[in-house]
This record gives C-alpha cells, structure tokens and sequence, in this order.
C-alpha cells in the first residue's frame, strides 16, 4: 500500500550546512549515490510514512500540538549506522549496514512534541514503524548516506573517525511531505500554518528565526527598561525618605529645645503614623492589606532587590539600600503589631 505522507522538521543553519557538506563529502570521495540521487534536505523524520483517509485530520493534529511550542531544540553528537537483518525462521542469516546517520540528541520538548503528535495521528493513520508510539526509543537521526553504501561501509565509517561533531540547532517549523514535496508547514513562533507557496518564499527560514530572534530580543530589551524604570523610582522615593526623616529629626531637636513635652507627645504620634504609612509605601501594599498580602509583597520585593541578583555595582549598591529598607519597614510593622 502506497504511504505518501512524511512528518518532519528541517534543519537549518550551521547544522543544515554540515550535514549537507558530509553528505556530499562522502558522494565524492566514495561515489554513493543513495542520498544525492535527488537534492539532499538535511532533515530529522518525526512520523511516517504513512496513509490516512483524510489528511485535514493530519493537518489539525499539528497545528494542535504544534501551537503549545515555539522553537523545539536539539543537538548533534557524533555518528552511527542502522543494520538491516534479514532472517528465516526467527534466526539472523545475514545483516547489511544501509545507512550512516547523524545522532540527533533532542530536548525534552522536542520529545514530547513528537510523543504526543504521534499519539494523535496513530488513531487515524496506518503507520508502520513500532517506535512511533514510545517516548523514549524513538531514535531521532538525520541520514547522511543509504542504500548503496553496504560495500564501502568500513571505509565511509573509518573516514568519519576524522569528524569530530557536536553541535546544537533549533527547529521553529513543521513540515509535512506528499511523496517528498512539501505540503504545508506549520511555523511554531507565529502559530500560522502555510501552504506550500508560503513556505518556499524567499528566505522562509532564515525569516522566520530572525523574527523569532528579534521578538526575543524585544522582549529583553522591553524588561530592561521596565527594570531601569522601576531602580529609578525606588531611588526617587529613597531620597524622597531621607529627606523627609531628616526634615523630622531636625523639627523634633528644635522642640526639645524649647521645652514643649506636649507638642513632643502629639509630634511623637504624628511620627509613628508618619512612619507606618513610610512602611505601607516601601511593601507596595495598603493600609487595609491583609497579612497575608504583607507577607506575599514581603517576599517578592525580597527576591526582586535581592544583591546577589544584581552584578553591576551600581545597581547592586542600589538594590542593598532596597533591601535595608524593605527590612527596617518590616521590623517597624513587627514592632507595632502590624506583622502576624
């Protein structure tokens, strides 16, 4: 039975352009034809092949699956051969060496991406090969010589001895195949699915990275300057509180002076009020927070000015007044009873 359908993820970049040069590096050296009868694709096959009655089913199942990723990673670490065997009643008689491959290592959401399209698409497709439906023994390869090769095995593999291959790589789509032509794509960063004259426009790709890139990096650049903003304000209400403290200080020394123990009193309860409310600013919180919201604003302004987390001296420098603040402020509401 014809199985026209092929689910796989394409490689791109650095690891695209090393295993095109291995596959043609062993064309020319030992004229096997197996990987370059047509033009090679560097690729990692995810399901298939298989046949299946309605491929919009197909079609749902990725994007379904494919719309909780956004890049999937993985890593190439060395070589390795399958050995096809051939036996007659259930003893091996021969075996033949028919492909060379890259081993893909793939990350942990690469392997439950796989998982769990595979356990989708075997409810209504004819796959054959048994590993489709495990987790772990599904071995992730990218072929870099087949068929014709069994012959010449021992020198392709010797001369691979001189690579030395360990790299890593990113996938953002999902490619499915109809007897080798490319049907449609689903791109992960955007969650678009794309026909076919979609997915082989002009640097689809390498536009899709970089855009993936770049909204990263946006993103960065965007919690920058929140982070920015939010050292500057602290620093403002910091001077802000320092003024004020001197401003009351200066005040309460002044009245001492004069001998008014009455005003001192009323100066003396103004102050703790004062003080509270300082206390309220510093934990973000109001005055009708419950405890458990003090302690919940506690914790987070915590970890937010913690030093260690802050390698610029200046910030640092910053972040440790925070931090004196943020625990003066508790002791201030511990001691008024404020603090459960």
């Amino acid at each position: 039975m014809l199985r026209p359908y092929l689910i796989e993820i394409r490689l791109m970049g650095e690891t695209k352009n090393l295993t095109k040069k291995l596959i043609y590096d062993i064309f020319h050296k030992f004229r096997v034809k197996g990987q370059v009868r047509k033009k090679p694709v560097p690729h990692v096959t995810l399901f298939g092949p298989f046949a299946c009655k309605n491929i919009r089913q197909v079609i749902h199942a990725i994007g379904e699956v494919g719309s909780q990723y956004s890049e999937l990673p993985y890593e190439i670490n060395g070589f390795d051969y399958f050995e096809l065997k051939k036996k007659f009643l259930f003893i091996t008689t021969s075996t033949k060496k028919n492909v060379v491959y890259l081993k893909i290592v793939p990350s942990d959401d690469l392997k439950d991406f796989r998982h769990e399209l595979a356990k989708k698409l075997l409810k209504f497709t004819d796959a054959v090969n048994t590993s489709h439906d495990s987790r772990d023994k599904f071995k992730f390869h990218a072929t870099i010589a087949m068929k014709d090769i069994h012959h010449k095995f021992d020198e392709i593999w010797e001369y691979l001895k001189n690579y030395d291959i360990k790299t890593k790589g990113m996938c953002y789509r999902i490619t499915l195949l109809n007897q080798g032509k490319i049907m449609y794509e689903y791109d992960m960063p955007t969650k678009r699915l794309l026909n076919r004259k979609q997915a082989l426009g002009r640097r689809p790709r390498e536009r899709t990275s970089e855009n993936y890139r770049t909204s990263q990096s946006q993103t960065e650049e965007n919690r920058s300057r929140r982070s920015h903003f939010r050292q500057d304000r602290t620093r403002k209400n910091y001077r802000r509180q320092e003024s004020s403290r001197q401003d009351r200080t200066q005040q309460n020394r002044r009245q001492d002076r004069t001998g008014g123990n009455n005003q001192t009193k009323q100066n003396t309860r103004e102050r703790s009020t004062s003080t509270l409310h300082d206390c309220y600013s510093i934990l973000e919180i109001s005055e009708n927070s419950t405890s458990a919201e003090i302690h919940s604003s506690y914790r987070r302004l915590s970890l937010l000015w913690h030093p260690d987390k802050h390698i610029d001296s200046t910030r640092k420098k910053i972040a440790e007044e925070q931090m004196k603040l943020i625990n003066n402020a508790k002791k201030t509401l511990e001691s008024m009873g404020k603090w459960d």
